[in-house]
């Protein structure tokens, strides 16, 4: 039996928020994961996605979070399963360097720091912090695992285009992740790439954020995902 660690919510913060959308109500569609499936958590945050694939069957998550702020709570929330879970404190974006991260900001509005809403490379006078950054390709050569069955990403930005310009693709079956403000065209560039590389499944759907969930998959998405609607393509 697979008991449930304690995880931490931070006050002030858009935590419960974030906690309810990936842990509880399973806003990535992932249902089970196959007997000993590796997964890679690009954009960890705080480990709550990590945590849920554990509970799902992963027996390996790579889980990669650069901001400080997040990174310490990742490692608290996710050490229950310290055999299970490789941390690395790191960006993955768009080339193999580092970066100036702002610290989070107050949202007047809502009353919270968000920690998913981070300037890259803010302007001198703005709170941050330099973090090493990987390209994917960087980051899934870090792996040693050969294949990899489940790749999430939702880094706030450019998933896509990192997924259009990525070469080591071949080991992962599935991926799925969440994108702001998609570009059309740059969308269906990538699926096409994709397809190329062998995922010939792909799926999206709206939500009420004006975001956009996708998987791109080698097998059919339905065996793996609990799915809301069928909207494939």
């Amino acid at each position: 039996m697979t008991i449930t660690p304690d995880l931490t919510i931070r006050v002030f913060t858009n935590d419960q928020y974030v906690l309810d959308k990936v842990f509880y109500n399973n806003f990535y569609r992932v249902k089970v994961l196959p007997e000993n499936s590796v997964v890679v958590d690009v954009g960890a945050h705080v480990g709550y996605f990590t945590v849920a694939s554990i509970l799902k069957g992963a027996s390996k998550v790579y889980a990669f979070e650069a901001l400080s702020a997040n990174f310490r709570y990742l490692a608290k929330n996710t050490e229950f399963f310290a055999d299970k879970v490789h941390l690395n404190k790191s960006a993955v974006l768009f080339k193999d360097s580092t970066l100036s991260l702002a610290q989070p900001k107050f949202k007047e509005d809502g009353k919270f720091f968000d920690f998913n809403d981070i300037e890259v490379e803010p302007s001198k006078d703005t709170p941050s912090e330099t973090v090493p950054s990987f390209t994917l390709d960087s980051s899934l050569a870090m792996i040693p695992d050969e294949k990899i069955d489940l790749l999430k990403i939702n880094i706030g930005y450019g998933e896509m285009e990192m997924l259009n310009n990525s070469s080591k693709l071949d080991r992962v079956q599935t991926i799925c992740g969440e994108m702001r403000n998609p570009d059309t065209a740059l969308v269906s560039k990538t699926i096409e790439y994709l397809k190329e590389k062998g995922f010939e499944k792909s799926w999206f759907a709206a939500t009420d954020e004006g975001t956009e969930i996708f998987i791109f998959s080698r097998v059919d998405v339905s065996e793996t995902f609990d799915l809301y609607n069928s909207n494939k393509t």
